[in-house]
This record gives C-alpha cells, sequence and structure tokens, in this order.
C-alpha cells in the first residue's frame, strides 16, 4: 500500500472524528466511541510517516487531506451554504499542496 493511502485515512478519519466529537458531550461513553477513531488516526499517519520518503511531503499531504476533508464534512454533514469562496480555499489547499511536494 503506498504511502498517501495511509496519509488519506489518517487526514479524513481526523475530520470525521472532530465532526462527531462536536455535537457530543464529554462523557466515558462518547470517549469509548471516539477511540476506535483515535486510533485510527494514529495509525494512518503513522503508516504514511513511515513508508513515505519525505517527511514534509507526508506533511503537507496529510493537512491538506484534513482540511480538504472538514470543508466537505462541513458541507455535507452539517449542510452548510456553499459559497465560492470555499471552492477557492479547496482550489488553494490543493495548489499549495502541490507546490510545496514538488
Amino acid at each position: 500500500m503506498p504511502w498517501w493511502i495511509g496519509t488519506l485515512i489518517g487526514g479524513v478519519t481526523l475530520a470525521l472524528m472532530n465532526a462527531l466529537k462536536k455535537g457530543m458531550d464529554i462523557t466515558a461513553l462518547n470517549f469509548l466511541c471516539i477511540l476506535p477513531l483515535l486510533i485510527t488516526v494514529q495509525l494512518g499517519f503513522w503508516y504514511g510517516f513511515r513508508h513515505g520518503d519525505n517527511f514534509t511531503v507526508t506533511w503537507f499531504t496529510g493537512s491538506a487531506m484534513s482540511a480538504t476533508s472538514a470543508i466537505m464534512i462541513s458541507l455535507l454533514y452539517f449542510k452548510e451554504p456553499f459559497k465560492y469562496t470555499i471552492l477557492v480555499g479547496v482550489l488553494l489547499i490543493v495548489a499549495g499542496q502541490f507546490c510545496l511536494t514538488r
């Protein structure tokens, strides 16, 4: 499995975990529900950093995946209105990740 798949899994799971945590009270039961997601985030990023060629490339890819996933979750799950500034933000994230990894 390529390194970027682990980073993708870590980034998407991080955004999902933050979205789920946003609507929950802090209780032991809710913590137990989020714990598997937290472990998945750590293992995904660990795999990306372990098998990636360059630390900064993996870091920038994980940051871009987390931010883009958070934007998509806020649009789809929280039903926030779509604005063109969101599209510009996603394009700038992807372009910045591409420039920083080259």
